[in-house]
């Protein structure tokens, strides 16, 4: 919500700086994002008419603009789609200055332009960029910009507005701003001049779904004259960020703004029969809407209707049939208070986000529906837009009523740990605006010696019990003003065993060099075709997110590859080439057939790899990523982890180098995969070289076993080497398993340090050479021991793989 201090003073004393009204707001518990400084911050900018408009002749996205401005015609070229010839404009001519850019005249395909026609943006008065500024038509043509409207610098709050939704509107603001400053506030006059013919009777409205529109308003306005809005207005909505259309459209767009009541207008004369139906849509009905789109509806949508078909989806967008245009001469004013759930459902299912969908979303108040729409008419009264029938159409079941919630002092000052005193108390109540009575503890409850009696008016919607106006005494008394306590728990805190184990996961990886990141758990089902999988992938079988926020992250993700993938790229096209990355996140199986359970969700952990090891510097060059490497970590964390007995087998897999690939096996157990990332796949994103590990952290652990710990030992250790020559058939990780179980508990530790083939070595077989360690606990080992061993081995391998002893 972008809050203009200068519209904000028309309800409230301000007597600060920017600066504090936004520290003071957050000390209420409203997140100020920015400020923003809107003013003159140009020269050189005059208003200029458009006399003429022709096509640039080398340039299909451009125009050729004749502004007058004084006595001179300038030629401009501009891009902009939203001028016509009798616009009033603002022309930055050359040697203007738009903040620090200076305007030059220059040559456009072919076509001098003498300056630039100037959008809000550029001239620092609003946020909207889609097209130039239309100035009111009264203007005199050639005048400093800033003398023609009196501009004065305005300053701007961002405000996150999350919880309150009546704070999207000006006049709730300005309450909370009188709170915070003990200022007075005042409301927006709402007086209505009524003249002309009986509106109710004109006005012919039925609601068919009450359940879905609690309260539906409209007046009729007759004689509409269009033309572009006074100045004061339309500065107001440029600060707010919405860009001015026309009179009628303004007010209604400012009247939202400033009450957080959407109003809509359709053109009255374009009504079959002069009715106007709420209802659900029918099965197949289609609506063309004010953006151009064809839309289907569907009977979970809420749509006004005339006598026969949709002529607007109720408080997302109208209808193109019905929109007010320069031949509208009398309008059908809707003021209405829709149902939140099925208006957001609506908007998430057809695409379309507003400030309308967004204030009925989060709910706004059926009390002050009428008093929004006469606050409406007040100003089209006061600006000449047209003349107000008399009388209005006002359809409800049940108005809403002020809640009465007693607060009892004692239970304020035990929840929050204060000795507020009782004046203190309604004080604060008070400001917000809320009226307090205090009653007698017989009416309050036998517990409490006295109680507040609060009276809730009915745009606070928020709250509904005692601990909300708690809250509220809290928020106004000023949480630096609660002392901290420690809470009166003796619970102690502490993780569960699984994510003791993950972060003790997460220092590991740290000590080994790499970083943390963090990808989306949402992702985009084109980084398949970049991966180049299968189409009967399993990996492509993801949930499907119904409300995307874009294609780009539409599902959840199958793996966290992509994600890696992505972040890498990133690094390295900011020339971040070393790169020692780990994730440890959830991956999302295909949804069961069926309907209702969820997918399995697996927390797994992913490692990537690339450029060297160690920043270049004069003393080290540093060790490339490769495939040992990644296996020297995935083997460091298994051992952390307790798990002992792994096996590497060769695989492949779609996105993997084929013959650069393993899966990790503990017993029959696949804890997950690791390798080279197929260079395809490094092109498409950019990367060098690159290795990538997935492990599944739910198998990981349960294949752990608890790490024990021993004294140091009492005897030597007997060493022994063994080069065996084993078919190349037989993979690396079997004659480990072999050696392990047939040297039995007293074979302490081996390594292989020697591989050979070539000359000595007949084809089809490789020497692989270990080196051996046995130890036994309570004595020391004899030669007989040891060859004993070492036989059993032999004789293992003999059998087992077919090895022989080199």
């Amino acid at each position: 919500m972008r809050i203009s201090l200068e519209w904000l003073k028309e309800y409230t004393e301000v007597p600060c700086q920017a600066d504090e009204l936004a520290s003071r707001l957050a000390e209420q518990g409203f997140e100020v994002e920015s400020m923003i400084r809107l003013g003159a911050d140009f020269s050189g900018v005059v208003t200029a008419k458009i006399i003429a408009l022709d096509p640039h002749p080398e340039a299909d996205d451009l125009q050729i603009v004749k502004a007058e401005a004084g006595k001179a015609i300038h030629t401009i070229v501009t891009g902009a789609k939203n001028v016509a010839v009798g616009n009033m404009v603002p022309l930055a001519l050359p040697g203007a200055k738009l903040g620090t850019v200076e305007i030059q005249e220059q040559k456009l395909r072919g076509v001098n332009s003498a300056g630039m026609l100037c959008s809000s943006v550029e001239l620092g008065l609003g946020e909207d960029a889609s097209g130039i500024l239309i100035l009111p038509a009264d203007l005199q043509s050639g005048v400093d910009l800033k003398q023609a409207l009196h501009l004065a610098a305005d300053d701007v709050l961002e405000v996150a507005i999350l919880q309150r939704a009546d704070c999207l509107g000006y006049i709730h603001m300005a309450k909370e701003a009188a709170a915070a400053l003990r200022t007075k506030w005042t409301e927006p006059d709402t007086t209505v001049a009524e003249q002309g013919g009986d509106a109710a009777a004109a006005l012919k409205v039925t609601v068919e779904a009450p359940e879905l529109c609690s309260r539906y308003a409209a007046r009729l306005i007759t004689d509409v004259q269009l033309k572009p809005s006074p100045w004061w207005m339309m500065r107001r909505l440029l600060a707010a960020g919405i860009r001015p259309i026309n009179n009628l459209v303004d007010i209604t767009n400012y009247v939202m703004l400033e009450m957080n009541q959407p109003l809509h207008a359709f053109d009255y004369d374009s009504l079959r029969q002069g009715r106007v139906v709420v209802r659900r849509a029918r099965q197949g009905e289609m609506l063309v809407t004010l953006d151009g789109v064809s839309r289907q509806l569907d009977p979970e949508m809420l749509v006004i209707a005339d006598a026969e078909v949709p002529i607007g989806i109720a408080g997302v967008m109208g209808g193109e049939s019905s929109e007010i245009t320069a031949s509208t001469k009398n309008v059908f004013l809707e003021s209405a208070c829709f149902d939140g759930v099925s208006n957001r459902k609506t908007g998430i299912s057809l695409g379309l986000r507003s400030e309308a969908g967004l204030r009925f979303g989060k709910g706004v108040d059926a009390g002050g529906v009428v008093k929004a729409m006469n606050r409406a008419a007040h100003l089209i009264e006061q600006l000449g837009v047209g003349k107000v029938a008399r009388g209005h159409v006002d359809i409800y079941q049940e108005l809403p009523v002020a809640k009465e919630i007693l607060v009892r002092p004692q239970r304020v000052n035990h929840l929050l740990g204060t000795t507020i005193p009782v004046e203190v108390m309604i004080d604060c109540l008070e400001r917000l605006p809320f009226k307090v009575e205090a009653v007698e503890a017989a009416e309050a409850s036998e517990a409490a010696d006295q109680a507040l009696k609060v009276t809730v008016p009915t745009f606070r919607g928020d709250i509904s019990q005692e601990a909300d106006l708690i809250e509220e005494i809290a928020r106004i008394y000023g949480y630096d003003n609660i002392p901290a306590t420690a809470p009166a728990s003796f619970t102690k805190g502490r993780l569960s065993d699984y994510k003791a184990r993950e972060q003790k996961l997460r220092t590991a990886l740290s000590g080994l060099g790499l970083n943390e990141v963090y990808s989306w758990s949402m992702t985009d089902p084109g980084a398949f075709d970049r991966l180049g999988l299968p189409e009967d992938h399993h990996w492509r079988n993801a949930p499907t997110i119904l409300n995307p926020m874009s294609t780009e992250q539409s599902i959840m993700r199958t793996s966290l590859l992509p994600g890696m993938l992505e972040v890498a790229s990133y690094n390295v096209r900011r020339r971040q080439p070393d790169l020692r990355l780990f994730e440890i996140g959830r991956i999302f199986g295909s949804l069961p057939a069926g309907g209702q359970e969820l997918p399995q969700e697996d927390d797994v952990l992913g490692l990537i790899t690339c450029g060297r090891n160690l920043p270049l510097n004069w003393s080290n060059a540093g060790v490339a990523a490769d495939f040992s490497e990644m296996k020297g970590i995935i083997e460091a964390l298994l051992k952390q982890s307790g798990v002992e007995e792994v096996v590497f087998e060769p695989a492949e897999l779609p996105a993997m180098h084929p013959g650069r690939t393993a899966r990790m096996l503990a017993g029959k157990v696949e804890l997950g995969f690791f390798g080279e990332i197929h260079p395809e796949v490094c092109r498409q994103y950019d990367l060098p070289e690159t290795y990538f590990a997935q492990i599944n952290l739910n198998k990981l652990f349960a294949s752990g076993t608890e790490i024990k710990y021993r004294p140091l030992p009492k005897f030597p250790d007997v060493e022994r080497d063994l080069a065996l020559l084993i078919p190349e058939s037989v993979p690396a990780a079997r004659v480990t398993e072999c050696i392990l179980r047939a040297g039995g508990d007293l074979l302490e530790q081996f390594r292989l340090f020697d591989v050979y083939q070539g000359a000595q070595i007949a084809d089809g077989w490789r020497s692989l050479a270990y080196s051996l360690s046995f130890r036994h606990p309570e004595r020391t080992l004899t030669d007989a021991d040891v060859t004993k061993m070492m036989d059993a081995i032999l004789d293992a391998a003999a059998t087992e793989i077919g090895a022989r002893r080199r």
